[in-house]
């Protein structure tokens, strides 16, 4: 329960040792199931990237050829299948060494990532933890290493000199903030970031795809999602995940 071992011990008495044994077997399966899941989904999306980009250079060399509702749909596919690109392969940079089951310990899990982005943008932001760096979240570590890994990567682009991610894990919630002072979102362009995809800034990697990432890993436990504007100036993410998922939910 607490992701510490993936292993019952099997010294029980001989009437449950078959079904300790079975369940162990089992356990092991799965894990071996959801690596080579992970993997293949990492080596698929680096094998994707060289022939995906030289689709897009054909397509753009097309675009006087074809009829335009043609030539928009085709880029609207291949965009498509970028974004599902980028999705994978940010998850593998972001949180290279995951492992299923295991709770996040911010101690351990947060500042390794923050380490990363801090290397991935060496002029970037300053980043600042503000909450309990000890003990455990009772959550799937893969799930919130990919949740704040999109919520610092997305914030590390925007900000101008800080970031500020803030916890407080309280009997029946956990409460998050990612605050940046970059130059923030319109309220009015708030639910238009948070669908799949969307991007404000279509020019270079915007809040959109990171977001829509977030918003689905909060529903999955049931959380809240909120975007407001920071008292930093820019974007100010508050999420809230339940510690206990209401019956008759997935």
């Amino acid at each position: 329960r607490s992701g510490e071992r993936l292993q019952l011990n099997e010294q029980v008495p001989e009437e449950l040792a078959p079904l300790v044994a079975e369940i162990n077997h089992l356990g092991q399966q799965i894990e071996s199931v959801l690596e080579r899941a992970r993997n293949s989904a990492g080596d698929l999306g680096h094998a994707l990237k060289t022939p995906l980009a030289v689709i897009e250079s054909r397509l753009e060399s097309l675009s006087g050829q074809l009829p335009q509702s043609d030539w928009q749909e085709l880029q609207a596919q291949v965009q498509s299948i970028r974004a599902q690109l980028e999705r994978t392969l940010q998850r593998a940079r972001l949180a290279p060494d995951q492992a299923r089951g295991q709770r996040f310990a911010p101690g351990a899990d947060l500042t390794a990532l923050v380490q990363t982005l801090e290397s991935l943008y060496p002029n970037g932001p300053q980043i600042q933890l503000q909450g309990e760096l000890s003990g455990s979240w009772p959550f799937d570590r893969e799930d919130l290493l990919e949740l704040l890994g999109n919520l610092l990567d997305n914030a590390c682009k925007w900000a101008r000199a800080e970031v500020r991610v803030a916890w407080h894990l309280r009997a029946d919630q956990l409460d998050l903030e990612v605050a940046d002072d970059g130059p923030g979102i319109a309220p009015a362009e708030c639910d238009q970031v948070l669908g799949r995809g969307a991007r404000l800034d279509q020019q270079a990697p915007g809040h959109g795809l990171g977001l829509a990432i977030v918003r689905d890993t909060v529903a999955t436990y049931q959380g809240t999602l909120a975007l407001e504007q920071a008292p930093e100036g820019g974007l100010l993410v508050r999420i809230s995940l339940p510690l206990q998922r209401r019956r008759g939910s997935a």
